[in-house]
């Protein structure tokens, strides 16, 4: 299981649990008390997802910037997934070139800037954010209810997280 895990990022027992749970039922939302490691489980997630190639790539939301680095950090610490965060503040040019490289099998960034990003690729010609995409998210509220609209609109990927980490 969660073959792009880190040896320092083995799950316990608990975490075990809750990620099979989530792996074999749809919609399962992952509530745990703070610290117990729902990112690690994430993370742990997201290696299945891109093992059992049923994703080729993961867009992780998260709701400030502060979460974003530390949810990239998390996952570059415990994965060997090749990570990149988007900022919005970051030059136009420099984020193009993260949504398109292929390299980067998880993303990591606020649902406004992917929305923005997303909304704003028409003006430079075609999709920006075009990926076959699985969606895990710890954000909430409308923008990311606008990002999962959008996605689903345009049935580009398949969205498997809203609301604090929650799984499909």
């Amino acid at each position: 299981m969660a073959n792009h895990l880190t040896d320092k990022s083995e799950l316990r027992t608990y975490q075990r649990k809750a990620l099979e749970f989530a792996i074999g039922h749809s919609g399962t939302v992952l509530a745990l008390p703070t610290g117990t490691g729902k990112t690690l489980v994430a993370c742990a997630w997201a290696c299945e997802l891109l093992t059992r190639s049923q994703a080729r790539q993961i867009l992780v939301l998260e709701p400030s910037r502060f979460l974003v680095e530390l949810t990239c950090s998390h996952f570059r610490r415990c994965t060997d997934i090749p990570t990149s965060k988007v900022y919005g503040v970051t030059p136009i040019h420099e984020r193009v070139g993260i949504w398109r490289n292929q390299h980067y099998r998880a993303i990591v960034t606020t649902a406004q800037t992917a929305l923005n990003d997303d909304d704003n690729a028409s003006k430079l010609g075609r999709e920006l954010v075009d990926l076959e995409l699985r969606v895990l998210a710890e954000a909430r509220g409308v923008t990311v209810a606008a990002l999962v609209k959008e996605i689903e609109r345009n049935s580009r990927g398949q969205v498997d997280g809203v609301e604090k980490w929650l799984f499909n």
